[in-house]
This record gives C-alpha cells, sequence and structure tokens, in this order.
C-alpha cells in the first residue's frame, strides 16, 4: 500500500505492485512541471521575461513547447519568479516512464 498523490505514485512507485498499477496512468495529466523540474539553484529569486511555465501546469501541456526548445524551459511560480527549469530529457522521461529523473 502507497499512501502518496497520484503524481508521487506515478514517478515513485513504492513496489512493483505499485509501479504495475501505476503503469498506464496518464502521465500527461497527472505529473506537473514543478515535479520533474530541477530545481534553480540561485541564491535568490529572480523573475523570467519571455517562455516559461507555471510549476502547477501539467506536462501535456508543456511538452511540446519544451521538445521544441533548444533550451531547459524555465518554470515560475504564480508570481513569475524562477523555481527551475524542464529539458527535454526530463518531460520525455516523465512522459514515457524511462529512467529515473535525476
Amino acid at each position: 500500500v502507497q499512501l502518496c498523490t497520484p503524481e508521487e505514485m506515478v514517478l515513485n512507485p513504492a513496489d512493483e505492485y505499485v509501479a504495475e498499477f501505476a503503469r498506464n496512468a496518464p502521465r500527461d495529466r497527472i505529473v506537473s512541471a514543478a515535479a520533474i523540474m530541477k530545481k534553480s539553484t540561485a541564491k535568490t529569486p529572480s523573475k523570467v521575461s519571455g517562455a516559461c511555465v507555471l510549476a502547477s501546469t501539467k506536462i501535456g501541456a508543456i511538452a511540446e513547447q519544451v521538445i521544441s526548445s533548444d533550451k531547459p524551459t524555465p518554470v515560475t511560480d504564480a508570481d513569475g519568479y524562477v523555481l527551475g527549469h524542464v529539458s527535454r530529457e526530463r518531460i520525455t522521461k516523465a512522459l514515457f516512464g524511462k529512467g529515473e529523473i535525476v
């Protein structure tokens, strides 16, 4: 038994039973940008202008934008402050469940 959010269950199943249960879950509608982003290491928060995605946005809604970009896409909070970045590699692993998202 694993008590957690659907997002946590899909990304980090506790055991093979949970992994099998979550295997066919619609990752694109469950997993958020915040869950797969590489967190910012900046000491002070900064705002971004240009293409970015909200942390709460599901990855299905941002996949095309992230995959078609040459650089990682900034992930922001509701106030526009950068929390981290999502790369092609991270979103591909999250969508298709291939490998650990590090």
